[in-house]
């Protein structure tokens, strides 16, 4: 009866049976009886024991196997270490509970998968104190606490809705999220001194609406308009508090002409893009001159040389009434109407 089921799960659970990265210089089978076998024989024994596969960036990984399915612990080390970096715990295939370790042993995440209930992940500083324990029914945060490195309470969401506040290993804050109905709508980072750096708008997991960033003295740096996770209109740019540059953008491309600017308001140079790179002209003013360059897939060209590549016959429409007429055939080379 057992090994009808064996066969059974096998055919299921194929595709968990073998190797499953790229880069893995070496694999080594081991019966669950303890003893090394050779690949086939790992098959002909009913996939039951271990896989212990080494990767090229010096990663261990050893697989727990019954009948073909991950069944129990799997262990990964750090590169070149024998020190854990990960644990997992399987049932039949299915994944039940993950866990992180920092080098020194001290756990860093948990995450507990019992569905239908909600999935549980803690994180932890490295000294062991609790930094977030969060529910999540599906991909939606439905709940959360957040702490310092001092076990201090800085944040919570209940009900799908309130903040989320992230720091770094150290305890120095890094984000906060606001959360509505279990997904982002604004995050917001911070660089060491605590000013904000950036403050993007999210709509259905994509930064979507006015993307602000600031430098660190907190004199903004950005304005962009971002559409479903792409740049999208004029970007402006700004240096000293004052308007430096317009930047057009079209499917996350730099893709228009931009503008230069002086002292905010004075336009001294035009700058043409295609597909993030420079292509046309590129015009300077200076005074009452326009110096122009011209570019080709961000390489400066002659006006020339780049005329060759964008030739356009004018439409008769444009011609000159004689240059058009000088193309007509005269009434006397037409043939007489019989």
């Amino acid at each position: 009866m057992g090994h009808i089921f064996c066969i059974l799960t096998l055919l299921i659970a194929a595709a968990c049976s073998g190797p499953r990265n790229d880069e893995v210089v070496a694999t080594r089978y081991v019966h669950r009886y303890g003893v090394s076998v050779p690949d086939y024989q790992w098959d002909e024994a009913g996939q039951s024991g271990q896989i212990i596969l080494t990767t090229q960036d010096g990663v261990t990984r050893y697989e727990s196997y019954y009948c073909g399915a991950l069944e129990g612990e799997t262990k990964q080390t750090f590169p070149f270490s024998e020190s854990i970096s990960k644990v997992e715990h399987y049932s039949q295939d299915q994944l039940k509970r993950e866990a992180t370790y920092y080098p020194s042993g001290q756990m860093h995440t948990e995450t507990i998968h019992n569905s239908p209930e909600p999935t549980q992940v803690r994180e932890w500083y490295e000294n062991g104190v609790l930094k977030s324990y969060e529910k999540y029914a599906g991909s939606l945060l439905s709940y959360g606490e957040y702490y310092d490195s001092k076990g201090q309470r800085t944040s919570e969401i209940d009900n799908g809705s309130g903040l989320k506040t992230m720091r770094d290993v150290y305890g120095m804050l890094w984000s906060t999220d606001e959360i509505k109905d279990g997904s982002v709508v604004t995050r917001i980072t911070y660089y060491p001194n605590g000013a904000p750096k950036e403050v993007d708008p999210y709509r259905n997991g994509l930064v979507s609406g006015l993307r602000k960033t600031y430098y660190e003295g907190g004199e903004p740096k950005t304005i962009e308009t971002w559409v479903e996770g792409k740049q999208e209109g004029n970007t402006t740019v700004f240096q000293n508090g004052e308007k430096a540059q317009e930047i057009p953008y079209k499917n996350g491309l730099k893709n228009g002409i931009g503008k230069v600017y002086r002292d905010g308001a004075v336009v001294v140079q035009e700058i043409t893009w295609k597909d993030d790179q420079m292509s046309g002209p590129c015009r300077t003013y200076i005074e009452d001159r326009v110096a122009t360059e011209w570019y080709m897939k961000g390489k400066k060209v002659s006006k020339a040389y780049y005329d060759s590549f964008h030739f356009t016959p004018k439409p008769v429409e444009t011609l000159s009434e004689e240059v058009r007429k000088a193309g007509e055939p005269s009434p006397s080379s037409l043939p007489e109407a019989e």
